[in-house]
């Protein structure tokens, strides 16, 4: 109802809508609400997307409360507590209308805040989320202190969108503190330099996908590496240094990050520590021709993936001889993509499953070195035009 702009009160006795439990009222940009009244039975309340809604209300027995781009308006505390609540969502784009936070409350969005610190401190974060945004807080410093003072037993998702013109700013934490979370996403974090995530022996962590975008400023990460975690690493331009803790890493997928692939004495930037790589790496460093240099990958590699780089031509052979650990090898869309290197894939002796699809120039399987790959189980090629097996 994008033209409804009143609520009209018909001043009944009895109140409106006196046995109304459930309302919901949803893409309303015009309605200014203006909501007044005390609905004694209202169980479920359901506000989105109506930017301009003014005014406040009780709902003693609400048990169910979704509410984002809600305007100014919000839900008054009962005077016996919200006792009832089971489950709420709500998106906060003005904490600083909430004198306390709704118990029990599960999913929380805060966005766009700019007067936040003392809010915060008063109010601090529920440890009952389940799932918290942050995103676009002028002052996300301060956010992330208040939830990084606290333990989090349900949270499970978290994510975490940064503003420009952020100072330098460094992150280190346990994960520890959230012993449930499953997905972490950090992005559009201008000014954050180092980030540190780590996990004590012993404590239980859950963690299954960690992906860190569009960091400009960041150079130095050091991660758990959790046996059942997959990494994912984008445009972070500036990275010169991937360190891990621990024993293992299931797959890293890296995205326009030459500083971390194209160190100057050789090596990716992984601290030496024996770990257990798949690596997928795409788009960006569009000037590399040849892939990858002597001693740049970890021998420990399981999986390569190259994807997107659309001016490479050759795989480098001394790059790879001491890929013997390496069980699959994966090319895509690299449309000047010709050569193998001069002694082809004959070290990769490990090698189980190599993927070729969209070499358009490649002409000769010859170089591979096929003969040598005992090991090899499944051969790939799709859309590759090779006249010369």
């Amino acid at each position: 109802m994008y033209n409804w702009e009143k609520w009209l009160c018909c001043g009944c006795r009895r109140g409106e809508f006196p046995r109304l439990q459930k309302l919901c009222i949803n893409e309303c940009p015009n309605s200014l609400g203006n909501y007044q009244n005390s609905f004694v039975h209202w169980k479920k309340l359901q506000i989105i997307r109506c930017e301009l809604l003014v005014g406040s209300l009780r709902a003693p027995q609400i048990r169910e409360w979704k509410m984002s781009y809600h305007g100014k308006f919000r839900l008054k505390r009962p005077a016996c507590g919200f006792t009832n609540l089971q489950t709420s969502e709500i998106e906060i784009s003005d904490i600083s209308q909430w004198e306390e936070m709704p118990p029990r409350i599960q999913m929380l969005i805060i966005r766009e805040c700019d007067s936040i610190e003392w809010t915060l401190h008063s109010v601090g974060l529920p440890t009952t989320l389940k799932s918290l945004d942050i995103s676009k807080c002028t002052k996300l410093e301060f956010v992330l202190r208040a939830l990084l003072r606290s333990h989090h037993p349900f949270l499970v998702f978290l994510f975490i969108s940064g503003f420009g013109n952020c100072n330098s700013f460094s992150l280190s934490f346990s994960l520890s503190i959230f012993p449930r979370l499953n997905r972490l996403d950090i992005s559009d974090f201008e000014g954050l330099e180092f980030l540190s995530i780590s996990v004590s022996e012993g404590d239980p962590t859950s963690l299954n996908y960690l992906t860190i975008e569009d960091c400009p400023d960041l150079i130095y990460i050091e991660l758990p590496a959790l046996e059942s975690a997959r990494y994912g690493i984008s445009r972070c331009r500036k990275l010169k240094l991937l360190a891990h803790t621990h024993s293992s890493l299931q797959k890293l997928r890296l995205i326009d990050c030459p500083e971390l692939l194209f160190q100057r004495d050789g090596g990716l930037g992984f601290a030496k520590t024996g770990l257990s790589y798949k690596i997928h790496i795409s788009a960006g460093c569009q000037d590399m021709e040849s892939f990858p240099n002597e001693s740049l990958l970890p021998s420990t590699l399981t999986s390569l993936c190259i994807r997107g780089l659309l001016n490479l031509k050759s795989l480098d052979s001394k790059g790879l001889q001491q890929l013997t650990s390496l069980t699959t090898l994966s090319i895509f869309n690299c449309p000047k993509f010709q050569s193998f290197g001069e002694e082809g894939l004959q070290h990769l002796t490990s090698l189980k499953n190599l993927e070729m699809t969209y070499l358009p120039v490649l002409e000769s399987l010859r170089e591979v070195g096929l003969q040598y790959l005992t090991s090899l189980k499944e051969l790939s090629m799709s859309i590759a035009i090779i006249s010369n097996a």
